[in-house]
């Protein structure tokens, strides 16, 4: 009776054996492209949130520079730097810098 079940487990690993193969020959292509596309999906989104990150670092420096002319008196350069991150920094700076700069022409211009 063992070594009836010893062959009846031998058959069985064959034939999960030869599924596995007639699988893989199948779709190894798609399974390759697949793994392909996920990793470079992950990069590109980690690229992505980089790049971001980075231009928000940008950004935050710009606009401390600006308020640092600005607190020093040299109105013409704040204007100038509030306006260049106005309109070409990311979005939430580009705010900051347009209020912050009607805030500055406020004080100036009664």
């Amino acid at each position: 009776m063992a070594e009836n079940n010893e062959f009846i487990r031998e058959v069985n690993e064959d034939y999960r054996r030869d599924k596995v193969a007639e699988i893989w020959r199948r779709y190894s292509g798609v399974i390759i492209a697949v793994a392909i596309l996920v990793v470079a999906g992950v990069g590109g989104w980690r690229y992505w949130q980089t790049a971001q990150r980075n231009a928000a670092e940008a950004a935050s420096q710009q606009f401390d520079e600006a308020n640092r002319l600005a607190r020093d008196g040299k109105v013409a350069e704040a204007d100038k730097a509030y306006e260049a991150l106005g309109t070409q920094g990311p979005a939430g700076y580009r705010l900051l810098a347009r209020f912050r700069s009607a805030a500055e022409t406020a004080k100036r211009d009664p």
